[in-house]
Formats: C-alpha cells, sequence, structure tokens
C-alpha cells in the first residue's frame, strides 16, 4: 500500500489530485485487475490494501504476488452471494457496464452509499448477484434485462427501477425493509415477498406491470399505484396502516378486497379514474383518513355504494365523492 505523499496532503484543499495516488483496495475491481494501481511493487491481493475484499479472502498467491482467480465448478455459485459477512465499498458508485459490475464483485458485496447500475442490452443484472446491501439508494436502468432477482438483499435504503425489458420481474425475496421503492418502468411482476415495513414509499406510477406482491407489507409511508391499467389485484392484503397517503388511481381493479386489512391513512385517500371498479368493498377495516376521502371519475361505481361503504369512516378532511358513473 503506497501513502499519499506529505505534499499532497498539504496542498490538497487547493486541488491537488495524485493519478495513482490512492490505495489498492479503494477502487472498484482494483484487487482482481492484474495492476498495481498504487504503485508500490504489489498488486492485487498481494498488496495488504486488498486483505479485507471478497477477491482476496482466502486466495492463492502466486510466488510473484499475482492474485489466481478461484474459478467456481459451477458457473453459477459466483451469482449466489455470501450475505453472512458484508464487504462494503464505501462512498457513491455508478457501474456502467457489464465490466464495472463483474469489478465491483471482485471488490465488495455491499455499497455504504448509493448506487447506480446502467447496463446495455444484453447484459444481465445477474451479474451484480453478489450484491447484498445498500445503505443508499440502489438505481437501476437496464432495458436489455428481463428479470432482477436478488436473492441475498435484507436491508437496502431506496429502489429505483428506472428501465428493464417490457414485462421484466423484478424479485427480492429477503428484504424486510427499505424507505422507498419505486418502479418507474413497465414491468411484468414486482414480488416482494417478504417486505414488511416502508419508511416512505411503494410507488409504481406510468407501468403496464400486470401483477404485484407484497403481501407481507404491514407499514408504509406512502401507497402511490397510479396510471398502471393492467393492475387488477395488488398482493397488499397485509398492509394495516399507511401514515402518509394512498392514491390508487388509473388501475384495473374491480373492489379493494385486495387492501381489506388497512386501519388507517395518515393523509389523503385517492380513489380515482378506475374504469373497472364496482364497489369500494374492502374498506370495512378502514376507521380513520387523515385528510380528504376522494372518490372521483370511476366510470362504473355506484354513488350509493360508495355511499354505504365508507359511512363508517373518521375523515379528518372533506369527503369528495362525484363523478363515479355506475348505474343505481
Amino acid at each position: 500500500m503506497k501513502p499519499i505523499p506529505l505534499l499532497c496532503v498539504l496542498v490538497a484543499p487547493l486541488g491537488c489530485v495524485p493519478d495513482a495516488w490512492y490505495a489498492e483496495g479503494d477502487l472498484i475491481g482494483s484487487c482482481g485487475d492484474g495492476l498495481d494501481n498504487d504503485g508500490d511493487g504489489l498488486f492485487d491481493c498481494a498488496d495488504d490494501g486488498c486483505d479485507d475484499r471478497v477477491a482476496c479472502v482466502d486466495a492463492p498467491i502466486h510466488e510473484e504476488g499475482q492474485f489466481v482467480e478461484i474459478i467456481p465448478t459451477d458457473p453459477e455459485d459466483r451469482y449466489s452471494p455470501d450475505c453472512d459477512v458484508l464487504y462494503p465499498v464505501i462512498g457513491d458508485q455508478i457501474l456502467e457496464g457489464a465490466g464495472a459490475v463483474d469489478g465491483f464483485c471482485a471488490s465488495g458485496n455491499a455499497v455504504q452509499g448509493n448506487l447506480t447500475v446502467v447496463l446495455g442490452s444484453g447484459e444481465g443484472l445477474e451479474r451484480l448477484g453478489c450484491l447484498c446491501a445498500v445503505s443508499g439508494t440502489l438505481t437501476v436502468s437496464a432495458p436489455g434485462a428481463d428479470g432482477l432477482s436478488w436473492t441475498g438483499i435484507e436491508t437496502l435504503g431506496s429502489l429505483i427501477v428506472e428501465s428493464l425489458a417490457p414485462g421484466a420481474t423484478v424479485r427480492l425475496d429477503s428484504l424486510l425493509g427499505a424507505e422507498n421503492i419505486t418502479v418507474l418502468t413497465d414491468l411484468g411482476r414486482l414480488e416482494l415477498p417478504s417486505l414488511l415495513h416502508l419508511g416512505g414509499a411503494l410507488q409504481i406510477v406510468g407501468s403496464a406491470i400486470e401483477e404485484l406482491d407484497a403481501s407481507s407489507l404491514e407499514t408504509a409511508g406512502a401507497v402511490v399505484l397510479r396510471d398502471v391499467p393492467n393492475l387488477g389485484s395488488p398482493e397488499l392484503g397485509s398492509l394495516r396502516l399507511v401514515t402518509g397517503p394512498m392514491v390508487l388511481e388509473g388501475t384495473a381493479l374491480s373492489d379493494l378486497d385486495d387492501v381489506n386489512s388497512i386501519e388507517s391513512v395518515g393523509a389523503d385517500l385517492a380513489i380515482r379514474d378506475n374504469a373497472l371498479l364496482e364497489e369500494v368493498v374492502g374498506l370495512e377495516s378502514l376507521d380513520f383518513v387523515g385528510g380528504d376521502l376522494l372518490i372521483t371519475g370511476n366510470d362504473v361505481l355506484r354513488p350509493d355504494y360508495v355511499t354505504e361503504q365508507t359511512a363508517h369512516i373518521e375523515v379528518g378532511g372533506d369527503r369528495i365523492v362525484y363523478d363515479n358513473g355506475g348505474s343505481l
């Protein structure tokens, strides 16, 4: 490990940026690239800066000091993370292309900061199967990827899915909690079977998504399902408490049985422009709406059903019910 020269330390505030004076292991992929990145005569796992990196734990070393990569007997093993021990890469990371992703997996299995992944056509997200945790926001843009499946991630700051191939499946089997989950692309299915709590929002907007499994989710800061015309049965049957707003707009819901455990919405509850919504059955457990109760623009929803099925709800704001076109 080569130390940063004293002169550079003294003048760093004036903009001294040495081009090779960083420790081996500080940069993604530097423990498995075959280069002496810090110029101290040692490279990869022979440099003590890589001692705690995933690529070098219990790795054999040539006499010359070069790291010998162990190739798994089963190539799929590299995509099955061991998340019992985290090896975080510190700071925000941007991985563009398969090479950068492979380099990351040679350096760690977690990010202390934000992680942005950008992959082109033909580059699958299975390459990032080593990932176990992200303390900040994980942003994914991979328009050629037909799926995102990470079995090891239990902790995540937030997830933003910007683009995947149409009809793709996003599956996070082990995720227990997060701040926000936002989907802005045409998924086929979003599977979060173990998710219990969201500090912020579950937000799916402008997507052709057909299926949502958040069947274990109990509490969220907000739930926004907007302009999702193919989503008819979101699995939200355990959801009890939304501390902020809840919006069901432009969905394929015919009733509200899929949210039948909801007890309290802390801000506005908006149910609008759902062309197939015939009843608001499913709100029997809902006792309180802290803001407005807004039910409008639902073409086949009978007004008398709305009155009958929401009369028990205490509303902190206004009841706004109009332009629901169902026949009496």
